[in-house]
């Protein structure tokens, strides 16, 4: 019933179909980009911040703009282009030598190939769980961040800080529902942030 008579009438999100434009998005690719939000983000707040970008409603200068809320869409940070989504997170020119930072960390120690690190999979998430949330909280960082005034170096110890942590109260969560093997599988390239397999000597603040 359903196939029949509502399935092929139902229609993305406009701001999804702009990725779709953008990116060459497939049916497969926005699927992952949905079902995925569940199984690697623990977080209500985060499953809401990733869903925002995926369909072009994070509130970034240029959608608050088109809504009347400010008399500009450009960029807060580089002041010369319009601050969509995509500008914002990745491709500004104040952001860009952040980013750099934190992949240039990853690379080094947690197995993680820079250059499979593409604007699309830092967008959209990746197969890698652990990698996908890691790059949500970059992402948080960044956007929550207007002014960026610290330098490269001490926002990626931060964002580290932060992965620590998170990587610590999901393994409580995991563990209380008895899915190790699923924390496991989800943060092992992340050892050198935090080696879950011994004591918890870290305070959750």
């Amino acid at each position: 019933m359903y196939s029949a008579l509502i399935e092929q009438k139902t229609r993305l999100p406009r701001g999804l179909l702009k990725w779709r434009e953008d990116f060459q998005l497939t049916d497969t690719d926005i699927k992952f980009s949905f079902t995925s939000l569940h199984s690697y983000l623990s977080s209500a707040t985060d499953r809401v911040f990733q869903y925002k970008i995926l369909t072009n409603i994070l509130p970034t200068n240029e959608y608050l703009c088109r809504y009347k809320v400010l008399n500009s869409g450009n960029c807060s940070r580089c002041n010369s282009e319009s601050d969509t989504i995509l500008h914002n997170l990745w491709s500004c020119r104040v952001v860009v030598p952040y980013i750099s930072k934190v992949l240039t960390y990853l690379q080094s120690h947690c197995q993680v190939n820079e250059s499979e690190v593409t604007a699309k999979a830092y967008i959209f998430g990746v197969q890698n769980m652990g990698l996908s949330h890691v790059l949500l909280l970059t992402k948080k960082e960044i956007f929550y961040n207007k002014e960026l005034n610290l330098t490269p170096n001490t926002f990626c110890d931060l964002l580290v800080s932060k992965i620590r942590k998170t990587m610590i109260k999901e393994k409580i969560i995991f563990s209380q529902n008895s899915k190790f093997d699923i924390y496991d599988s989800k943060w092992s390239k992340f050892l050198n942030i935090y080696d879950y397999r011994g004591p918890d000597n870290y305070e959750i603040v």
